[in-house]
């Protein structure tokens, strides 16, 4: 199976497809109970699969508890690859961070490969990204989108959308029409606010300049 490649003028990707071939990857997320990680994952889960990988989605964590930290971590691989789809959740290619208060985390990235995407949701003002030299932060402000499009409520915003949005920009893949098809099958009563906040994410993710 072949993926598409993403280009725009924010990111380098856009939503026209060219196709190359992936190997296998892991993304683990980061988030807190009750703030939608779990549906995170789901969503990028479902939109892979759609684009013909092989997928397995698992989670750690109370994520029914409020607050309460939470893990998920998908193991993406081609279809008809001879290797079985593993991970230990151990050694990701790219993280996630719903939440910028666990940066306070000293192993957030733990066993994060070099040169490894740390998406967070956060500002253009975030600083703690300074920390991560060696691998690839980039930040998006999902809350502030989500709000902008009546998403979830004001203190608790629903973000899957745009968090998904900003990482298939930055990945380049799946393609964004499956993230659309995903979020179609997954916020049937809002997906058109979700798609839309899933592309202006899309379009706007940013990567912070380091001090090295």
């Amino acid at each position: 199976m072949k993926a598409a490649k993403v280009r725009n003028s924010k990111t380098g990707n856009s939503e026209n497809s060219t196709k190359e071939k992936m190997r296998a990857i892991e993304v683990r997320l980061h988030g807190r109970g009750g703030r939608g990680i779990v549906a995170a994952s789901v969503l990028l889960a479902k939109a892979f699969f759609r684009a013909g990988f092989m997928v397995q989605n698992s989670s750690f964590g109370e994520a029914e508890k409020k607050r309460a930290p939470v893990t998920a971590c998908l193991h993406i691989n081609q279809r008809g690859s001879d290797k079985a789809i593993t991970g230990n959740n151990r050694n990701p290619d790219h993280i996630l961070i719903q939440d910028r208060t666990l940066l306070q985390n000293a192993d957030i990235a733990k066993g994060l490969n070099p040169g490894g995407w740390i998406l967070i949701n956060a500002p253009e003002s975030c600083t703690e990204t300074e920390s991560f030299l060696g691998f690839t932060p980039a930040y998006i402000d999902a809350s502030k989108i989500a709000r902008a499009y009546d998403l979830g409520s004001s203190s608790h915003p629903e973000i899957s959308a745009a968090m998904i949005g900003a990482f298939t920009a930055l990945l380049g893949i799946p393609p964004f029409e499956k993230l659309m098809e995903a979020i179609e099958e997954e916020f049937a009563d809002e997906a058109d606010k979700n798609i839309q906040a899933a592309r202006e994410a899309f379009r706007n993710v940013r990567r912070p300049i380091l001090k090295s």
